[in-house]
């Protein structure tokens, strides 16, 4: 139960708004209503990727689309999958045993997937003996955000500006842009100490598995 309730607290702090038609960024949200309100938000649609450019390369984007055209996995693709509030959508940034470094680019328009980059190079994570590449799929909930104005009480660190990251620890190899349903198994959170002018940043990772 507390473990339930300590997950549900960190999703809520990191949950996006809409009012009147306009996406808000909420800096904390505890509100019960709220809540309840995004649990109601849950869809049965499919996804498809569209993907632009060559793959590796700095010009390459991917981006989601569903039945009513193109849509962003930041802000369009519903938090929830059900109307349990317990099933979350989860958007696949890097998939399993791959090694191209890949994010939601949350500055372009409907916010395509593309490569991370450092010191203008793409990112590539190393191998590391006996595994390949990232050992579980990798990605984000959609309409989260970690506010990096706000202090984290556990780390005393600001959150990174981005949306929660997902580990998902199952036996699939999930594809790039997919969206999974998953269930939250734990939390963890990482410090980075450089990746902004030396200052420290909260990542937060959320444990989860694919449930279809």
């Amino acid at each position: 139960m507390i473990f339930g309730i300590a997950v549900q607290r960190i999703i809520r702090q990191s949950v996006f708004r809409q009012h009147s038609g306009f996406r808000r960024i909420s800096p904390l949200c505890t509100s019960t209503a709220i809540w309840q309100t995004a649990n109601k938000e849950y869809s049965k649609m499919t996804y498809q990727i569209v993907e632009r450019g060559s793959p590796n390369t700095i010009d390459y984007k991917l981006y989601i689309k569903n039945e009513k055209g193109i849509v962003s996995p930041f802000h369009d693709i519903p938090l929830l999958a059900d109307n349990t509030g317990k099933v979350f959508n989860m958007v696949v940034e890097i998939p399993r045993w791959s090694n191209a470094k890949m994010e939601i680019n949350t500055k372009s328009a409907l916010n395509p997937i593309i490569q991370d980059t450092k010191k203008g190079k793409l990112r590539f994570v190393s191998n590391v003996f006996p595994h390949k590449g990232y050992i579980w799929n990798y990605g984000a909930l959609p309409q989260t955000w970690e506010n990096p104005e706000l202090l984290d009480e556990h780390t005393g660190c600001k959150g990174d500006n981005d949306p929660l990251d997902v580990l998902e620890i199952g036996y699939k190899v999930a594809k790039r842009g997919e969206v999974l349903k998953v269930k939250v198994l734990g939390t963890v959170a990482l410090i980075d100490e450089g990746k902004y002018y030396n200052l420290c940043y909260t990542f937060k990772h959320l444990f989860c598995i694919h449930i279809q």
